[in-house]
């Protein structure tokens, strides 16, 4: 390369302003983010701009970028107090899709958060207890098999199981003989 090529290389590389980088952000990320703290106006986000040095389209880019950030955060800070107020019992399921409905445009994205607050309300599952297992499993309500995995669930130590087990089968046993 010449002299002259590298020299327009590095006068257009000074020139060049990204909008936006992976790493380290902007020169107008402290402008955006007080515009979606609502700290600042549109009018003043856009003199701000400027002021960085930020021309024409870039301008009205950013501007645009901002617009869609602050209706993101602000969205999505609805939707989580939605949320809340569902589990807190203050609004119903109906209340909370229509809430979501009006706030987020895909439906399938309702139907999943649906979906999730309405599990995040089921009771937890009961496991039943050591005498309920042995109880179902003498009156033949269950198999042996069954009855493992359920004191598998436990976390009993494995020696443990199998003497339960051998208890049971006996029991069972015993029981049919008479």
């Amino acid at each position: 390369m010449t002299t002259e090529v590298i020299g327009r290389l590095q006068r257009l590389l000074a020139e060049a302003r990204p909008i936006t980088r992976e790493a380290g952000g902007t020169r107008a990320d402290a402008a955006l983010s007080r515009f979606r703290e609502g700290f600042t106006l549109e009018p003043q986000l856009r003199a701000e701009l400027v002021t960085l040095g930020f021309q024409g389209n870039d301008v009205n880019k950013l501007i645009i970028v901002a617009r869609l950030i602050f209706d993101t955060d602000y969205r999505t800070e609805l939707i989580t107090v939605y949320r809340t107020a569902f589990q807190n019992n203050l609004i119903s399921l109906e209340e909370l899709r229509e809430a979501l409905e009006a706030i987020i445009a895909r439906t399938e994205r309702v139907d999943n958060l649906i979906t999730i607050e309405y599990a995040k309300k089921l009771p937890e599952p009961k496991l039943p207890t050591l005498a309920e297992l042995k109880a179902a499993y003498l009156a033949d309500l269950v198999t042996v098999d069954y009855y493992r995995s359920q004191l598998e669930l436990l976390n009993l130590p494995p020696g443990r199981i199998e003497l339960i087990l051998a208890l049971a089968i006996l029991a069972k046993a015993k029981a049919k003989a008479k």
